[in-house]
């Protein structure tokens, strides 16, 4: 059974045009890094667990846990950025266009 019968669905509809009318709002995908790779998303899941372990207990073993694993997570992200540019750039040789197509 609806908790509004019509007349107020009408009236709250009405009140919510009014209020806040209906505008297009556009999203765009945010494409995954080229380099963001099934490692890169099983550390940042286990750093997201440790996270919410900690803000569940707010204990420091919890937080020395969780920073722990953020540094690791940083070092290996900016490790993957690092290896995959090399490789692109590497692969590129010396044609400049196909250079500045991953740019």
């Amino acid at each position: 059974m609806c908790c509004f019968d019509h007349g107020h669905y009408s009236t709250l509809s009405t009140l919510l045009d009014k209020f806040t009318p209906q505008h297009q709002v556009r999203i765009k995908a945010r494409l995954l890094d080229p380099w963001f790779d099934a490692d890169c998303r099983h550390c940042k899941a286990a750093t997201r667990k440790l996270d919410k372990a900690y803000r569940k207990k707010l204990r420091d073993q919890s937080r020395s846990a969780w920073q722990m694993q953020f540094s690791s997570q940083q070092e290996l992200f900016q490790q993957k950025l690092v290896a995959y540019w090399t490789t692109t750039i590497d692969a590129c040789g010396s044609n400049s266009k196909a250079l500045w197509s991953k740019l």
